[in-house]
């Protein structure tokens, strides 16, 4: 169980560092950008700007989410070979996890309002 829990925050952990890689660049508002950014954030240069930045902060607020339980599941394998989560550590992943998705996907809902 411990390893389910390191795979899948460590998939999420590297999907949010590589949202902020793709910001960063500015590539994220191009055509070969994610699909989810609006027409109309594409064509304007200023709110392709918003755009990246924007996507770029919450893929950092995604990293940090998601390293939590990457570091405490790392440390339970390596340090104390415990296979056992208990049920208050998976309610806290479970809850880190839908925050991340969730502030993850903040930044292309907020830009079909702009």
């Amino acid at each position: 169980m411990m390893l389910a829990l390191l795979v899948l925050f460590g998939v999420l952990l590297i999907a949010s560092t590589f949202m902020v890689i793709i910001a960063r660049r500015g590539l994220a508002t191009t055509d070969d950008g994610y699909d989810a950014v609006p027409d109309h954030v594409r064509s304007d240069p200023e709110l392709a700007r918003r755009a990246n930045a924007a996507i770029g902060r919450h893929g950092l607020y995604g990293v940090i989410l998601s390293l939590a339980p990457v570091l405490y599941a790392t440390w339970m394998l390596t340090f104390e070979m415990s296979r056992h989560v208990p049920t208050e550590v998976l309610a806290a992943a479970a809850a880190l996890g839908a925050l991340a998705v969730i502030v993850l996907r903040l930044p292309f809902e907020r830009m079909k309002h702009w």
